[in-house]
């Protein structure tokens, strides 16, 4: 009988090992210092939050083998450690969290708790998802209408400039459609070297960026303003995501065929209020 409990209290261990817990010492250096690091944040008195603790655990026990700087799965005790909880703004349990190169990606995990949905979801982030083209005939059929399409320009993958561009790619793929163009096909492109363009919905033309290439916190300030939208739309979906941001809201309630109303509204916003950084919202009154 203590044989049994003492393999397994040696196998818990082992599979907790996998989950790496986060304080104030610890919490920048390992969300900077790996790819992917998907965090839940948990409060021991939670019903729910016990409930999730062995699936995560089993699920990270999966990816123990990754090499190091990947994936790592992390946990913090909400109530030992409320400042990152606050930081991060988590106000219910447990809440899972991904970050993407030390960056917070805005849409946390809801879907189902099972080792199954977790796995899959953190092998996902493995692809970077930006779509490779492969002529330059491409440029106009693979771009998506009414989309906010970003496209890299580089005479060849790797070095330096494609490696920014592959982490703004990474961080704001929930938000644009990332493109990548390289080699001679592109060479009326590249006639001035590397170069991104981004094309929204309402533009006639490619934006063209003029920044760094391998400037990545500029590249990414550039493309963000871009990529999100200051009037938003408020969907089932979306809409607990956008309310726990805990910033004010001004919603436009309109009929999903009056686009005349909706074009007004968004002339305004953009007129009067286009420094702000809180997002506006816009919401179809099904």
């Amino acid at each position: 009988m203590f044989l049994r409990l003492g393999l397994l209290l040696s196998l818990c261990s082992s599979i907790y090992a996998n989950v790496v817990s986060l304080d104030s010492a610890n919490v920048d250096t390992v969300l900077k210092s790996n790819d992917v690091v998907f965090v839940n944040f948990y409060a021991e008195w939670c019903r729910f939050s016990q409930m999730l603790k062995p699936i995560y655990n089993e699920a990270a026990e999966k990816f123990k083998d990754y090499p190091a700087g990947k994936v790592v799965w992390a946990s913090v005790d909400a109530d030992q450690q409320s400042e990152i909880a606050t930081r991060f703004s988590v106000n219910k349990y447990p809440t899972l969290k991904l970050f993407r190169k030390g960056e917070l990606v805005k849409k946390e995990f809801r879907g189902q708790r099972s080792v199954e949905a977790l796995t899959a979801f953190i092998q996902k982030q493995f692809d970077t998802g930006i779509v490779v083209l492969s002529s330059a005939e491409e440029l106009n059929t693979k771009l998506q209408a009414g989309k906010r399409n970003v496209v890299g320009f580089f005479p060849q993958t790797g070095g330096v400039e494609f490696e920014t561009f592959s982490m703004a790619a990474s961080v704001l793929r929930e938000d644009c459609i990332f493109h990548q163009a390289t080699g001679a096909l592109f060479q009326a492109d590249l006639q001035h070297g590397s170069k991104i363009t981004f094309q929204g919905p309402e533009d006639q033309a490619p934006q063209v960026y003029e920044g760094g290439l391998g400037d990545f916190d500029q590249l990414k300030k550039w493309l963000a303003e871009r990529c999100v939208p200051l009037v938003r739309e408020i969907t089932f979906e979306n809409a607990e995501e956008l309310t726990e941001e805990n910033l004010p809201f001004l919603i436009l309630f309109r009929h999903p065929d009056d686009k005349h109303s909706e074009q007004l509204y968004k002339d305004a916003v953009i007129r009067e209020i286009p420094d702000q950084k809180v997002p506006l919202e816009n919401y179809d009154n099904l």
